[in-house]
């Protein structure tokens, strides 16, 4: 195996360097992609070495895709629309770029849970439920 590559859920820096160490030949890349998108909006960069990228990323948008991180988190009249006025896809996710350009995928608003007043991410509670020695993998559902 040449590479490996993750599309789905983001793909955890424990993950990867688990998987790194199965198959140590293997490029191990991650990327974003959404059907509403028509398929892959951003990838890693496919020259890099795995390590040498930043494992949280989903890595940087491809030529003629266009993002815009929205801060309307908690406003559900602007939630309802798929496409608001400006032309721009609502996803749902909850990400950011940072200054390099890259996209992290943190999780989906849609998703999260409310428990005690307080909004937990789904992928928060499974990375925790995997740091019991006794759980190998974790799947939460709101």
């Amino acid at each position: 195996m040449k590479r490996l590559a993750c599309g789905a859920a983001p793909l955890g820096k424990d993950v990867m360097q688990e998987c790194a160490k199965i198959l140590p030949q293997a490029n191990i890349v991650q990327g974003y992609g959404l059907t509403e998108g028509c398929g892959l909006v951003t990838v890693e960069n496919l020259r890099e070495e795995w390590f040498l990228c930043d494992l949280d990323s989903s890595g940087a948008l491809l030529p003629s895709v266009e993002s815009q991180i929205v801060r309307y988190f908690n406003n559900p009249e602007a939630t309802k629309h798929t496409i608001n006025d400006e032309g721009w896809m609502i996803t749902g996710d909850l990400g950011y770029f940072d200054e390099k350009g890259q996209l992290f995928v943190v999780d989906r608003i849609t998703e999260l849970i409310k428990c005690n007043g307080y909004r937990v991410a789904p992928a928060e509670l499974e990375d925790l439920l995997v740091t019991h020695p006794e759980i190998s993998e974790a799947g939460v559902i709101p």
